[in-house]
């Protein structure tokens, strides 16, 4: 490990333990690599992947592509997206859960639609983006509950002669986000003297909210436009990262 790297580490170290219960973390598609789920974003992101049809990788995770293009998008969903695949949470996830049980965090707000975090232990999370589960499939007319197995195989409901197109319960481009989950973040970020970003590219401005008021700490692989806001910028592997915390603070 570069001496750099280690000395950003032990400051980030020392922060967490003087200022138990007074700081979050926001999580992006990077804290899941190591779990084998691909980032949207990045050099091997989903977004760089070329199709034949032309159609942005980006786009097909829009209500608008839900309407125009069903099929491509099932497609996509059972390339890219299928849940039921199953994952396991990384070293990452198990470090957050472990931070949050011994009070160094206040909870988890999470870009996330993987639900790795609930898995690896973590009880105060909130997935402002919404969770991608095998059942967590409707139809956006009669509100019908699918399975992603039915939603293979029939991308419109059958039912009564409905019609509707079906959808994941998640948060798409063209959607708003969901009042729940938004009030949970801001009860999560509360009063907190920092906030630590893990794995995000930062683009996608839905968790800038729960930024504010806080000294900003972003660990991620590759530089963000937000870097010169930060406090502490660590641009390291999340799994060398997330080893070096663990070791240090819980064990």
């Amino acid at each position: 490990m570069q001496t750099d790297i280690k000395n950003k580490l032990d400051k980030l170290v020392k922060i967490f333990k003087a200022n138990e219960n007074t700081i979050h973390v926001i999580t992006g598609a990077g804290v899941s690599v190591a779990s084998n789920i691909r980032a949207f974003r990045g050099e091997n992101g989903i977004y760089n992947d070329e199709r034949e049809d032309n159609l942005q990788p980006e786009f097909l995770l829009s209500v608008e592509a839900l309407k125009t293009h069903p099929m491509e998008v099932k497609q996509f969903y059972k390339d890219n997206l299928d849940p039921t695949i199953r994952i396991e949470p990384n070293i990452t996830h198990i470090l957050l859960a472990q931070l949050e049980q011994n009070n160094f965090i206040t909870g988890v707000i999470t870009q996330n639609i993987d639900e790795l975090h609930q898995k690896s232990g973590s009880k105060n999370v909130s997935a402002i983006h919404g969770t991608l589960t095998p059942d967590g499939f409707y139809c956006t007319k009669c509100k019908t509950q699918f399975t992603f197995e039915d939603y293979l195989n029939q991308v419109y409901c059958e039912i009564k002669g409905c019609k509707g197109y079906i959808r994941p319960n998640i948060v798409l481009y063209g959607d708003c986000l969901q009042d729940e989950p938004i009030e949970k973040a801001f009860e999560i970020a509360g009063a907190s003297n920092y906030v630590v970003v893990m794995g995000s590219s930062l683009l996608v401005s839905t968790v800038y909210p729960f930024m504010n008021y806080a000294e900003l700490i972003i660990i991620n692989n590759e530089p963000t436009y937000f870097d010169n806001q930060a406090y502490l910028v660590i641009n390291e592997d999340l799994s060398v990262v997330s080893k070096y915390l663990k070791e240090h603070l819980v064990g």
